[in-house]
Order: structure tokens, then sequence, then C-alpha cells
């Protein structure tokens, strides 16, 4: 396995900060990393998913008054439970065990104790089989048990002037992001949160040097954390080159990028004098600048993300033994489709499997293209019978060994 081990001087590192590249780790975030070289990567007109997997597995979400949902905001594996995160419609977390039977919702809208306004993200203690729930409207985070459901309290957020979104549990530390209502020079992205007060305990990553000084909040469907409930969890926001790892509640770099092509903090600050709509800008629609790291995964010994440039996602998948990097535009689903079919959303990855799911608004366009899956498709003849107004289907991709 390549493990590369960070030096301060390092010199290949392509930093968001226009500032001294000693600063970006001279906050004690030492230790191995990996580099993903896009310039070098080798790229390919298509990637297979049988190159990497070698089948799919269906799961039907029960569809009736209690489960029925609007939109699938998140999704992670716990042992044998699937927890559905809808932050639109239902506003909340339900959970289904994977052969889809609808379990329970966890909480419910409400200000009462264990209620809450919305709900942003969620996170799982395994050791102790807790759930916890971000409502960034009352600004609490409410915990359950993930067996009966049942609440056990509440973590106000004391601290102003910040909005915590996400949040990831991992070996006895809850940590959460943290957007700025006024820009500072300590504005930092990522912090661990008192369980008792609520109170910030540690703080990390300033945005100035690690995320391009952008911190202005923005909606987000998936959760800044990835590869949740499978080790040491990760994160990484929109503009930054590197993904930070959870490891026994540390901070230190994961993996980080490599291109001449990667957004700078000059950049950012080019485009946010003149749009004031900035993700939307066109001029990252009109340059090739590549940013955004996201659907971050890890199966076998792969690492595979995507990124944006131009608007256009590109598929990542980097070797940890090899160091190799492929890279493609068009990711086939052909484990799930005859013909040329781009892969659906990805969802999470759990014990050697990503999770890749249909929405609600995808339901109609899919049965559309019922001919077209492959003819011996796990639970093909119930997939025949779906409706329009069905739940959303998971897709589950076995790692080849």
């Amino acid at each position: 396995m390549k493990k590369l081990y960070l030096i301060l001087c390092i010199s290949i590192l392509y930093s968001c900060s226009s500032d001294n590249k000693d600063q970006k780790y001279s906050d004690g975030l030492t230790s191995y990393f990996y580099v993903v070289d896009l310039d070098k990567a080798t790229k390919q007109d298509t990637i297979k998913l049988s190159s990497y997997f070698r089948n799919v597995k269906t799961i039907l979400l029960e569809t009736n008054k209690e489960s029925l949902f609007g939109h699938i905001d998140g999704v992670q594996i716990w042992k044998d439970k699937i927890f559905i995160l809808d932050k639109q419609y239902i506003k909340g977390v339900l959970v289904f065990n994977k052969d889809g039977r609808f379990i329970r919702r966890i909480g419910s809208i409400g200000q009462a104790p264990g209620e809450y306004i919305a709900t942003s993200d969620f996170t799982i203690d395994e050791n102790k089989e807790g759930i916890y729930l971000m409502d960034p409207e009352s600004r609490r985070i409410n915990k359950y048990k993930i067996e009966t459901g049942e609440y056990i309290n509440a973590i106000g957020i004391k601290e102003k002037g910040i909005s915590i979104q996400h949040i990831q549990y991992e070996d006895g530390k809850l940590f959460g992001d943290a957007f700025y209502d006024k820009e500072t020079d300590k504005r930092y992205m990522l912090r661990e949160i008192d369980l008792q007060t609520g109170l910030s305990l540690e703080k990390y990553l300033n945005v100035s040097i690690y995320n391009c000084d952008y911190n202005a909040f923005t909606f987000k469907n998936e959760s800044f954390f990835y590869c949740r409930n499978q080790g040491s969890p990760k994160y990484t926001q929109f503009f930054m080159d590197t993904v930070m790892t959870i490891d026994k509640g540390k901070i230190r770099p994961y993996l980080v990028i490599k291109s001449k092509e990667w957004v700078t903090k000059d950049i950012i600050k080019k485009v946010r004098e003149n749009n004031s709509d900035f993700l939307e800008s066109p001029y990252f629609f009109e340059h090739s600048i590549a940013h955004d790291v996201s659907n971050l995964m890890e199966f076998g010994d792969f690492i595979y993300f995507k990124y944006y440039k131009k608007g256009i996602p590109t598929y990542v998948l980097y070797n940890k033994k090899t160091g190799e990097t492929q890279c493609t535009n068009f990711l086939i689903n052909d484990l799930l489709y005859s013909i040329n079919f781009r892969l659906q959303n990805i969802g999470c990855s759990y014990e050697n499997k990503i999770y890749g799911y249909v929405d609600n608004q995808q339901i109609p366009m899919f049965l559309d293209g019922i001919p077209y899956l492959v003819p011996d498709l796990d639970k093909i003849d119930k997939i025949r019978t779906l409706t329009p107004d069905s739940n959303p289907i998971i897709f589950y991709y076995e790692c080849k060994k």
C-alpha cells in the first residue's frame, strides 16, 4: 500500500491558499496520505461497473402510509438496517431493514422534547447504538436509541454566529461543520462538539487555508462527511484539495488532490467579486476549473469519488495498492442495464458494497427503462409491478474479491 509521508516543506501539493504551503499542515495534522494526481490519471471513454463489482442486488423499500417519503438526501447502512434522510418532505429519518421492510421513523416534527423542526443530517453511535439527528432550525442535536427510537436527550448548540448542518460521531466524539454569519480571519470548518454543553471543544481546518476562503452556507443534498459507519469517516468541502479523516478522534489528511486545473484561492476571490450566486457562476461552466470532491466511497483496494469541471462530473477510481488512477465522464451501469446507461445515484459504501438508488423523481423514467434492465436482475418480477408512486429503490453492488 502506498503511504506517502507528510513533509512540511513538500512541494508537490497544490494548495487552495496562496499563503506559505507549510501553513496548511502546521496545525499538527501530520501523517501519511494518498496523493491522487489527476493530471497523470488514465482517462477512459467509459468505465463499466462490472470491472469492479461482481453483481447487483435489489432492495424494494416498503410503500405504505407510514413509510412513504419524497426524496433521498442521505443513506447510511448499519448492521442490518438502512437509514434514509429526507430533508424536504418528511424532514426526518426513516429506518428499513435490508429486505426493505419499514421499521420506524426516528422522532417526529414538533418542538417538544424529542421532536424537531427539520433534520439536516444524522450520525450513528455504533458502540452505544444511538443515533443523533441535527436540527439546525432549533439549534439542537437530538439523540435516540436505534433499536426502539426512544428519545434520550438533546444537545443545544450554544455558540453564536455559526450554523451547524452536518454531524459525525466517531470514537466517543461528536464533530460538526460550521458556517459563519460573518467573515473573520479565524473561521474553522470543523469542530468537536461537547456532548453535554454543545460548546466547541476543538476547532479544525481554517477556511482561508483549507477551502480557498469560502465558507458561505450552500445547500447540499449529501453531507460533507463520507465513508460513514465503516471505520474512520472522511470529511471534505467544495473547494478543498484535501480529504481529511477522523481517525480515533483525531483529524489528519487522508487524500490530497494534485492538478494544475484545481481551483485556487485567487479564482474564488475573483468569482465572488463578480457573481452573487456563487456556485452557479458562469465562470465555472466556461473555464476548466476542477473542484468539489463528492460522493467519496471506499471499497476493496479502491477510493472512488467524483469532481466537477465545466459543470460535468468526472468519476475517479484510485487504487490504494498500486497508486494507479483511472477517470471517466461516463460510468456505465452494465450490471443493471443491457445497454449503456449511466450509474444512478450513489448513496454510501458499507462492508465492501456500494449502495445506489433510484429516487422518487426518477421512478417514472426508471419504469420506462425496465425493458433495458438485464433479464436476470435480482427481483426483476417485483420491479415490473412498481408504480410511479412507489418508494425509491435501493441497489447494492458487491465488490470483486
